[in-house]
């Protein structure tokens, strides 16, 4: 899509659709990447593919069955402003898939709806097995993607399109190891790992599902506590890291490798302990203490 289509597109958008986008620093500057996003209506992969040249100057490539892409010169037309690559239906996942992996080791960025197709009814369905396959056969980052809004916009059946709210929240991205042959079991872990990131930015945005109305209570993404310390325990991050010259990875394990984050370190106090036994810390050049000493005489001077 063309920048000055893009920024048309967008003046529409914001105009006729109060479009409204939340965490887009989440999408890839550069490198390859996988924008997985729930699937509502046939403006979704316009409005994701607007949104993303506008604050990337990148492009999305969609993949779409042959036949959407056949229907008429508007929907040629629409599909074609999405930068979406036509899929024949009798053909295999395989045939798609390979298309994708090509796009993506060419440092691409990549629009899939794992649902395959378009919700019936506003509701997010149920994901079919492709993404899951192709994020496991690449590695390449996805980035879950909640789109609201477009079903009442331009829902099945239609031809007129309304000017109804639509939000788009980007999550974090979703990293996930590289398998040649992975399990089925494997397969629909990862499925429903991609569909549940959705779903929770999907109630984010303030959007109840079952009435189909926006409620105007945005709330954040709700995120499951790992390291819980009691109440009584104090922990200084800057004091171990700047004082310490300790990384993260030796409290928290390599955690850039986790797919799901889990407790590395026992952080019990004879953990502790041990460590500030063993840890020598380099007090010649650390001017962290000074700092503080020096914040503390302060605050004390100002009390007299």
């Amino acid at each position: 899509m063309k920048y000055w289509l893009t920024f048309i597109v967008n003046l529409y958008l914001k105009v006729y659709h109060r479009v409204e986008v939340v965490n887009s620093n989440n999408i890839p500057q550069e490198g390859s990447g996988v924008i997985a996003s729930n699937h509502m209506s046939h403006l979704d992969g316009i409005i994701i593919n607007a949104v993303t040249a506008y604050n990337t100057r990148r492009k999305i490539n969609f993949l779409a069955a042959e036949d959407v892409y056949n229907k008429n010169f508007l929907f040629r037309f629409l599909c074609d402003l999405g930068n979406t690559i036509p899929v024949q239906r009798s053909t295999s996942d395989r045939v798609a898939l390979l298309k994708v992996i090509k796009l993506l080791k060419s440092d691409k960025l990549v629009g899939l709806f794992p649902e395959g197709q378009r919700s019936r009814d506003g509701k997010i369905g149920e994901a079919k097995m492709g993404v899951a396959i192709m994020a496991l056969k690449t590695g390449t980052p996805i980035i879950p993607l909640a789109i609201s809004g477009t079903f009442e916009a331009f829902p099945r059946k239609t031809k007129v399109i309304k000017p109804e709210k639509v939000k788009l929240k980007f999550g974090n991205p979703l990293n996930f190891e590289i398998e040649k042959k992975p399990s089925k079991d494997r397969i629909e872990y990862v499925k429903n790992e991609i569909m549940n990131e959705i779903k929770k930015l999907y109630s984010a945005v303030g959007w109840d599902e079952e009435n189909q109305v926006y409620t105007g209570n945005t709330k954040p993404v709700k995120w499951v506590r790992i390291h819980n310390l009691p109440d009584h325990a104090y922990f200084n991050h800057s004091q171990h890291v700047v004082a310490g010259g300790l990384e993260c990875q030796d409290c928290h394990g390599p955690v850039e490798e986790m797919e799901v984050l889990y407790q590395y370190s026992e952080l019990t106090m004879g953990w502790c302990i041990d460590c500030h036994r063993e840890t020598e810390v380099k007090m010649e050049g650390n001017n962290y203490y000074t700092h503080l000493h020096c914040l503390l005489y302060t605050s004390d001077a100002a009390d007299e």
